[in-house]
């Protein structure tokens, strides 16, 4: 992958956003329609996701990101530039929005809550409520787990290593 930095000093992430996609994702018995579309200028989008043609939710949403997915022992997930959806896999269920105050890169489902790897930060969420973030200062361009201990790797080059404990984040340079 090239150089993300454009000619005018600015960082350009590589997201592509199409106005109108659609994607069917299917989880155990259920199938999930995803629908994104942007409006006016693209800063702004829509996100509709239905559930066995039987539920729908319709979200409101920034536009300048993709939405992306997940798929956790627990559940469908979908994130968006700001926010986390998770989605029931029951028709009466209500889905869980949680927001955040900087743009997500990644998002990891644990049995009692996320790591989420932000812009800039990693961040513990226990359910929905955030119980610990780590701000790192510099932009964060790859992550994954190995063996429940989280890899993240900034623009410059630098590899961090986060440990869960309990509620709390613990992330040091590996």
């Amino acid at each position: 992958m090239g150089d993300p930095r454009r000619g005018d000093g600015q960082i350009d992430y590589g997201y592509s956003v199409t106005a109108n996609s659609e994607l069917t994702v299917v989880v155990r018995q259920h199938v999930y329609l995803i629908q994104f579309e942007l409006t006016g200028d693209g800063r702004a989008a829509e996100l509709v996701v239905s559930l066995d043609e039987q539920s729908v939710w319709i979200f409101q949403t920034a536009g300048w990101i993709s939405p992306r997915l997940g798929l956790s022992e627990r559940a469908l997930y979908v994130w968006t530039a700001r926010e986390l959806i998770v989605f029931p896999s029951e028709f009466q269920g209500v889905p869980v929005v949680i927001t955040l105050d900087e743009d997500l890169r990644f998002v990891f489902g644990l049995d009692d809550g996320w790591l989420v790897v932000c812009e800039t930060s990693v961040r513990r969420l226990v359910q929905e409520v955030q119980t610990a973030a780590v701000y790192l200062g510099e932009v964060l361009v790859a992550a994954h787990l190995v063996g429940g201990e989280l890899v993240v790797r900034d623009f410059s080059g630098r590899t961090w290593l986060a440990k869960v404990d309990g509620e709390r984040l613990n992330v040091s340079p590996r």
